[in-house]
C-alpha cells in the first residue's frame, strides 16, 4: 500500500488492527513496539489519501495491554484490551474512550470471535494460558467456564453448524478433537427467585434466633424474678406473722404462769424454727430428714398454740431414703393447710395423719386430716383457704418447667357413710427430680 516508513530508532515489533465501519473507508491501526524508547508502545493511523502515518495519542494509560483486538461494542467499531490484572476494556477507533467490559484475572483474548449460539451478537473467547476457557457473550453480561486437558499443542479452534439455530465449539489438539455444544440456560431466571428465597431464608433464620434468645432471656429474667419471689413467699409462709406472733403470745402466757420449762421448750423449738427457715431460704430442696424436723418443730409449736387440739403421727416406710432431695416446705404446707382448714374448727380429738413410702418411682407424702373438709373451709376462711396450697403450686411449676416428669399433687376430701370426714392430700415427688437449674 506504501514505501517504508522510518517511524524511530531502535528494535521490535510491529501489529496491524483492520477496523470497518460501514459507512467508512477501512482503516488500518498500527502498534509499534519499541523496546529502546522512553514509550514503548506507539498508535498511527495509516492515511491513504496522504501516504503517511497519522499519530494518535492512547486514552488508555495504565493498562497493561497484552493483546489487542479488533472488536465491535453495541454496533460501535473499536477495539478490545486485555490486562492480566484488571480485565477486558474498550476503546474507540480514535483510542480516546476506554471502558472497562468486563473484570477478571490472568485472561488473554484468543483470535476468535464467532456467533456460536445464533444470537446475532459474536461471543468472545479467553484464555489463562493453562487449561481453563472462558466463552464471554457478546454484551459481556454472561460468561461460561470449561476446561481441557494440559496439550502440546492446540491447533485449531472453529464452529461446526449443527443446525440453523444451534452451533458446536471445536478445539483441535494434537490427536484429540473437543467439541462442546454453547447455549443458554431455560431455567437462569430461576436464579433470581431462588436467591430471593435463600435471603428471606436467611432474614428469617436471623431473626428466629433473634426472637429465641430474646425470649430465653425474658424467660431466664422472668424465672429468677420468680424464683426470688418465691423465696420471699416461702420464708413468710413458713413464718407466717399471724403463725409468728400466736406463737410467741403463747410463750409469753407460758412465762407469765411462771412455767419456766415449758416457756423455754418452746422457745427453743421456736428458735430452731427461725433458724431452719432462714438456712434453707436460698435453696430449691432439701433432704427429706430436714423437711420432717422442720414440720416436726413446726407441729409441736402449733400443739402448743391450739392447747393440744389436735395430735400428730409421721410413719415413714423404712425402704424411704431420708437423705432424699425434696421440694423444700413440701410436707410442712399440706400438714399447715390441714391445720389451717381442718383441725383448726375442730374443738377436741384432731388427728393428722403423715405417711410416707414408695410407689414404683415415686416418693409419695400423704398428709390426711379429720377436719370438716375443703367446701367448708373454703366457706369458713372464706380468701384465706389453702393460701399456702397456692404458693406450692407456685414452687412446683417452677420445677415442673426444668424436669420431664413432674410433681403433682392432688387433694380429696374422704367419706364414711356418706359424710364427710377429713381432707386426704397426695404429693407424688418423682425420685429423679432436678433442682438446680
Amino acid at each position: 500500500l506504501f514505501e517504508p516508513m522510518k517511524v524511530s530508532n531502535g528494535t521490535g515489533n510491529i501489529s496491524v488492527y483492520l477496523t470497518e465501519n460501514p459507512d467508512i473507508t477501512k482503516k488500518l491501526l498500527l502498534e509499534i513496539f519499541n523496546r529502546n524508547s522512553a514509550e514503548k508502545l506507539a498508535y498511527f493511523y495509516f492515511n491513504p489519501l496522504l501516504q503517511q502515518l497519522d499519530p494518535i495519542k492512547p486514552g488508555f494509560g495504565g493498562i497493561n495491554q497484552n493483546r489487542m483486538k479488533s472488536f465491535k461494542y453495541k454496533g460501535k467499531p473499536g477495539f478490545l484490551i486485555a490486562d492480566f490484572e484488571k480485565g477486558i476494556f474498550w476503546m474507540d477507533e480514535n483510542l480516546s474512550t476506554c471502558k472497562l467490559l468486563y473484570k477478571t484475572n490472568n485472561n488473554q483474548i484468543l483470535p476468535f470471535n464467532y456467533d456460536i449460539d445464533g444470537d446475532a451478537s459474536e461471543e468472545l473467547l479467553l484464555f489463562d494460558g493453562i487449561t481453563r476457557y472462558t466463552v464471554l457473550s457478546g454484551d459481556f453480561k454472561q460468561h461460561t467456564d470449561f476446561e481441557l486437558p494440559i496439550v502440546q499443542k492446540l491447533q485449531q479452534i472453529s464452529v461446526r453448524k449443527i443446525s440453523p439455530k444451534e452451533n458446536h465449539l471445536v478445539f483441535q489438539t494434537d490427536q484429540v478433537v473437543y467439541e462442546f455444544s454453547y447455549h443458554e440456560n431455560q431455567f437462569y431466571w430461576l436464579k433470581w427467585p431462588l436467591y430471593g428465597l435463600i435471603y428471606l431464608l436467611y432474614v428469617l433464620t436471623i431473626w428466629a434466633v433473634l426472637y429465641a434468645q430474646n425470649k430465653h432471656i425474658e424467660n431466664k429474667y422472668k424465672m429468677a424474678k420468680n424464683l426470688a419471689e418465691l423465696r420471699l413467699k416461702s420464708i413468710r409462709n413458713q413464718m407466717d406473722p399471724h403463725f409468728t406472733f400466736n406463737a410467741i403470745n403463747a410463750i409469753g402466757a407460758a412465762i407469765y404462769k411462771e412455767d419456766k420449762q415449758v416457756a423455754y421448750n418452746y422457745f427453743s423449738k421456736f428458735s430452731q424454727l427461725i433458724r431452719l427457715s432462714m438456712l434453707y431460704s436460698d435453696r430449691m430442696s432439701r433432704s427429706l430428714s430436714d423437711e420432717i424436723d422442720f414440720t416436726v418443730r413446726y407441729l409441736e409449736i402449733e400443739k402448743f398454740r391450739y392447747k393440744e387440739k389436735f395430735n400428730y403421727q409421721i410413719n415413714v416406710d423404712d425402704e424411704v431414703e431420708q437423705f432424699q432431695q425434696v421440694p423444700r416446705m413440701v410436707l410442712q404446707t399440706f400438714a399447715e393447710s390441714a391445720i389451717n382448714n381442718g383441725l383448726m374448727h375442730r374443738t377436741e380429738n384432731g388427728l393428722l395423719d403423715i405417711e410416707i413410702n414408695y410407689e414404683g418411682d415415686y416418693l409419695v407424702l400423704s398428709i390426711t386430716d379429720n377436719g370438716g373438709g375443703i367446701e367448708k373451709s373454703k366457706l369458713l376462711n372464706k380468701e384465706k383457704a389453702f393460701k399456702s396450697v397456692t404458693l406450692i403450686d407456685e414452687f412446683f411449676s417452677i420445677l415442673n418447667s426444668f424436669n420431664k416428669i413432674e410433681v403433682t399433687y392432688e387433694m380429696k376430701d374422704l367419706f364414711e357413710d356418706n359424710q364427710i370426714t377429713g381432707t386426704q392430700a397426695i404429693v407424688k415427688i418423682p425420685y429423679n427430680l432436678k433442682f438446680t437449674f
